[in-house]
């Protein structure tokens, strides 16, 4: 997958807990009771992850925790999240290995970002906190590095990167889906070093000072397309405003890009996602609308990377389409709202095709999270009708879906 969106990053309504197997009483003799508690007090000791710098280890859960996303970057190397743990898989997801940074705050909200198969960047915080822990690897979690931010307090934060030298990380600080404080930071030295170039003050309707993001709104990412040329999106309760800011200058100033208006619509409340760039010149920017009648998903693409958008005229059968997954500029998949059917576009969205889909272990599933790395070879994240959690593999382009049995180690 080179894309997917999900809304104000879906992490958390992707997760899904597991009912864990009762214990079973043992109701013999005292011989077997003290027997099996020095087996398990063994078990115990043998598990123990490894502190200092390099990842944590377990042994293999015979009931693996559900994944909340997932990023392959071939048919067979990848990462995925679960609600507190990073994973990296090498034999196509069936086996994943935590990788998970040492000594962190169970209680921390995670963000993390993918660079290459081997090379992550994962930042947490925690609510009210006034540090941001960023740990990066380059050899697939075996080992990290970990530096800190001094923030003012923060509730989450979000990291973006072009490559393994610069990076940035928004970090939301107060406020809500009509106005909202957030800081953003700033790495030229692969994450060692971190400096802050823009932050958000309280402001009345006049609106920011030049350069500065406005209060108003609630932003929803940042993402860059270079060092220096990047944008901040994000919605505000006010019809047919486009909340899309961009800098020219790696962050410190920005400015409102103007946009066409979508094709289809008249008057309606526009939540735009962060843009994504297939290449230099190449991305596209998602959006969804809400009207008092419908609601619906809509795109832009640019091919100068960035300085213009022109609106995508998508096919009303899109309509429905909440989160979708590109691989390039033509090719992506989309699922509903209700999570139950599978659309797939070769023209760069402007037509949309449900799939027909055919499950080879159970009844269908519903689907969560979408993740391609060529036309034909897939994975998706999901449940079963009884809502047990699922990943699930296509060889064939979205039409027919294995479960893979997963463990963790």
């Amino acid at each position: 997958m080179l894309f997917s969106l999900r809304k104000e990053w879906l992490m958390e309504s992707m997760y899904f807990p597991f009912e864990y197997h009762e214990r079973r009483a043992v109701y013999t003799t005292i011989l077997s009771t003290l027997l099996v508690s020095s087996l398990f007090l063994l078990s115990s000791c043998g598990s123990q992850g490894n502190t200092g710098a390099t990842g944590s280890t377990s042994s293999t859960s015979t009931k693996a925790e559900a994944l909340q996303s997932i990023r392959m970057f071939d048919a067979t190397t990848g990462w995925a999240m679960t609600r507190n743990a990073v994973l990296h898989t090498i034999d196509g997801g069936v086996h994943w290995k935590d990788v998970t940074p040492p000594a962190h705050s169970q209680n921390a909200t995670m963000d993390a970002l993918f660079l290459t198969s081997n090379s992550a960047w994962i930042s947490m915080s925690q609510v009210d906190a006034v540090t941001i822990i960023v740990f990066r690897t380059s050899d697939g979690g075996q080992t990290w590095q970990k530096s800190s931010i001094q923030a003012e307090i923060s509730s989450r934060v979000q990291i973006t990167a072009v490559d393994t030298q610069h990076g940035w990380i928004l970090n939301h600080m107060r406020g809500g889906p009509q106005a909202e404080i957030v800081e953003i930071f700033r790495t030229s030295d692969g994450g060692e070093n971190w400096e802050r170039v823009s932050r958000v003050y309280p402001a009345s309707t006049d609106g920011p000072p030049p350069g500065k993001l406005p209060f108003g709104g609630s932003k929803s990412g940042l993402s860059f397309v270079n060092a220096s040329t990047g944008w901040v999106t994000g919605s505000v309760p006010v019809n047919n405003l486009a909340w899309v800011f961009v800098t020219h200058d790696g962050g410190a100033k920005w400015q409102q890009q103007a946009l066409p208006p979508l094709p289809y619509t008249t008057t309606a409340l526009l939540s735009f996602m962060s843009p994504t760039f297939f290449t230099a010149n190449d991305g596209i920017l998602p959006v969804n609308f809400t009207s008092a009648s419908a609601s619906g998903f809509g795109m832009y693409v640019t091919h100068d990377g960035g300085a213009t958008w022109n609106s995508v005229p998508i096919a009303k059968e899109a309509s429905s389409i909440s989160t979708i997954d590109f691989i390039d500029m033509q090719h992506g998949w989309a699922i509903d709202r209700g999570g139950t059917n599978l659309y797939a576009t070769i023209d760069g969205g402007m037509h949309w095709t449900k799939l027909t889909i055919a499950s080879t272990t159970h009844s269908l599933p519903s689907f969560k999270f979408l993740d391609f790395v060529t036309t034909e070879i897939g994975w998706a994240i999901g449940a079963t009708s009884s809502k047990t959690p699922v990943l699930l593999k296509t060889v064939d382009g979205g039409h027919t879906w294995t479960t893979i049995r997963y463990t963790i180690s």
